[in-house]
């Protein structure tokens, strides 16, 4: 009698280890679509290359602005005619990416990952969301040119280029986000959310805004809290690749179960 009364614990208690052992499985497998979207949505090729191009294009409007305004200043026009077709050519590129340059990020994307597989997140834009990208595109390029003429004018002081660019800059960056949030998720707030950061601390005085700093902030708010973010994504890239890795294993191991109940 006692034996099978040990006989039958154990039983139950493997029996009970079992249950819970496959529940754990099943709700690792309900897992990897969420994984498998949070890995394609922070892909580090697709989100590179995005803020490479957008700091390549902050760099050259943000820099070539500072300088035309300087140059003006100082009365150095030769500096300034130089520097003023290169920010409306920085405007103008920009304008073209945020129409067309989803679908160069996407080619780029889908060949650097063809061997862990393609995935497509997000339809296309309609007609509506083209006119709109339009107006919020025409609205930032206005806002670039009257800050430049602004400081040209001397009624925004170079040392909080900064602060008055976050103005414009952060909802145009937000609104991107948003509209690309089928494809790159809502990582890339990251980036104004650190712009805006680096705004307020100007403007209370927690950073210097003397001397040369006005030009430093910016390749700051741009290059340096670009790069930041893309650091960010590599890392939430390789993380989520690691775990849907982990799931797939998992579900491979319970589709094994039956076949060997079978036999």
């Amino acid at each position: 009698m006692v034996n099978a009364s040990v006989y039958e614990s154990r039983g139950m208690t493997m029996s009970t280890s079992g249950v819970k052992h496959d529940k754990t499985e099943r709700d690792n497998v309900r897992q990897i679509p969420k994984w498998t979207r949070r890995y394609a949505q922070s892909r580090t090729v697709a989100v590179m290359v995005t803020f490479g191009f957008i700091i390549l294009f902050n760099v050259v409007i943000g820099g070539s602005s500072y300088w035309c305004g300087r140059s003006y200043r100082s009365g150095q026009m030769f500096g300034f005619w130089v520097c003023l077709p290169v920010t409306v050519l920085g405007c103008v590129g920009l304008l073209l990416f945020s129409f067309k340059g989803h679908r160069l990020i996407q080619r780029i994307s889908e060949r650097y990952y063809a061997k862990e597989g393609n995935v497509a997140l997000g339809p296309t834009d309609g007609e509506g969301g083209r006119a709109l990208l339009l107006v919020v595109a025409g609205a930032f390029g206005a806002c670039i040119v009257g800050s430049v003429v602004l400081g040209l004018l001397g009624y925004i002081p170079q040392e909080y280029m900064q602060p008055v660019s976050a103005l414009y800059m952060v909802p145009f960056m937000v609104f991107l986000t948003v509209k690309m949030r089928a494809v790159a998720g809502f990582l890339p707030l990251l980036w104004p959310i650190l712009y805006t950061a680096h705004a307020v601390a100007i403007v209370v005085g927690f950073l210097p805004s003397t001397g040369h700093w006005g030009g430093a902030h910016m390749m700051i708010a741009t290059v340096g809290y670009g790069l930041l973010s893309a650091l960010v994504a590599h890392i939430i890239n390789r993380v989520a690749l690691h775990r849907l890795r982990r799931l797939a294993h998992v579900e491979n191991q319970e589709n094994d179960g039956p076949e060997v109940e079978e036999r």
